[in-house]
């Protein structure tokens, strides 16, 4: 097998343009038989490794009985379990803040939906639902200054 090989190749270089014979590649794709790859794939190993997912880090950050300033987030949420009461606003993500200093009252009251709220046809058939509503009670403003006529 390696004798006409070398026949071939020895022909092809003492002409004077290299173009190889019909020989020579005969010969080379005989040799040279394309392999399959792999068709399995090799065990132990993940297709996607992560580390362990942190939370989203949900629900009260502040607690019944805690004094908050204005702006602070109170609760997040994902959909609305936990409601907004007197002096505390929600954002477009559901997420309860302050509206004014003071300390915060967590009461579990009686739900008034609006009429356009899916609860609002239960309601009017005579059920109760009672959820949490989150309440600033502001604490009172003292006069700083003294107000002094000028007469």
């Amino acid at each position: 097998m390696a004798a006409p090989l070398v026949s071939a190749l020895s022909k092809a270089l003492n002409k004077t343009h290299f173009l190889p014979s019909s020989s020579v590649l005969s010969a080379t794709t005989t040799l040279y038989q394309p392999s399959c790859g792999k068709k399995t794939k090799s065990s132990g190993v993940s297709r996607n490794p992560r580390g362990p997912v942190r939370g989203k880090r949900r629900g009260p950050v502040k607690l019944h009985g805690e004094f908050v300033y204005k702006g602070e987030v109170l609760a997040k949420q994902h959909g609305l379990t936990l409601y907004p009461g007197e002096n505390v606003g929600i954002t477009k993500t559901n997420t309860l803040y302050a509206l004014r200093d003071g300390v915060v009252i967590v009461s579990c009251e009686k739900l008034n939906p609006y009429p356009d709220s899916p609860l609002f046809e239960r309601i009017q058939n005579g059920m109760t639902i009672y959820k949490k509503f989150w309440n600033i009670y502001p604490t009172p403003v003292h006069a700083k200054f003294k107000l002094v006529s000028e007469t």
